[in-house]
């Protein structure tokens, strides 16, 4: 009976033992503060830095990681220009995981400081990636649809010459690009398509002169189009 009595307080303390262990752990676990965010990204980001991303988060690493809360971190997320979708987990026991795609950058709009986005948002990023490479778009915001449109229907025509269209601007109902040679065309307000395919279609036949090179090419004339040539800059050796 004694014999009974006793076993019965043993497995009494042990569990009063397991019990206040458990809680030790699960208050030590749980109480402890973020210490560690990965982010992760669908893609090369041009124009997100992870660092600033991270910079972001810090403000909650003053809660427990029991405590964080998720929707409040991706609606601070959120704020950060040019994030399309944004998904935040956390991951016992201290970690917090962040999955976001940006929004694809169609072109730097005016300056190089800004780039306007897939979905017409013009930004200015804190961050630009250096293997980000777009065209420049130039005009104002109302003409955004205007432009982007043209210049897709423009860059296709060029593709199909070889060329590629560096900078468009749409200003004064006048139209001007940029080919990759640097060369300016000026293609004027009516027929725009039309002007520049013919253009690319004769322009092997253009005659340069002799150490020369083309610097603008205007096709606002009712017939043909007209040239002008300059001497190439010559790079000077310094000895």
């Amino acid at each position: 009976m004694r014999l009974r009595l006793y076993f019965k307080l043993f497995c009494f303390i042990v569990i009063i033992v397991g019990v206040v262990l458990g809680f030790d752990f699960v208050f030590k676990q749980y109480g402890a503060h973020l210490q560690q965010v990965n982010v992760l990204a669908k893609g090369e980001l041009g124009y997100i830095s992870k660092v600033q991303i991270i910079d972001l988060i810090k403000p909650f690493q003053k809660d427990t990681w029991w405590m964080l809360s998720v929707k409040e971190i991706e609606t601070t997320l959120r704020s950060y220009p040019g994030i399309k979708n944004i998904k935040v987990q956390k991951k016992w026991p201290n970690e917090l995981l962040i999955e976001l795609t940006e929004y694809k950058a169609q072109a730097y709009w005016n300056t190089s400081k800004q780039i306007l986005l897939e979905n017409n948002e013009i930004i200015t990023p804190k961050y630009l990636s250096e293997t980000l490479s777009l065209p420049t778009f130039n005009g104002d915001p109302g003409d955004i649809p205007l432009i982007v449109d043209r210049y897709q229907k423009l860059q296709d025509i060029s593709k199909a010459h070889q060329r590629v269209i560096k900078q468009i601007l749409y200003q004064g109902n006048q139209w001007k690009v940029v080919l990759d040679n640097e060369v300016n065309v000026w293609l004027g307000s009516k027929n725009i398509e039309n002007k520049f395919k013919q253009l690319l279609e004769n322009y092997q036949n253009i005659a340069i002169p002799e150490s020369q090179k083309i610097e603008s090419i205007d096709m606002r004339y009712q017939n043909g189009f007209a040239v002008r040539f300059v001497k190439p800059i010559e790079n000077k050796k310094i000895d």
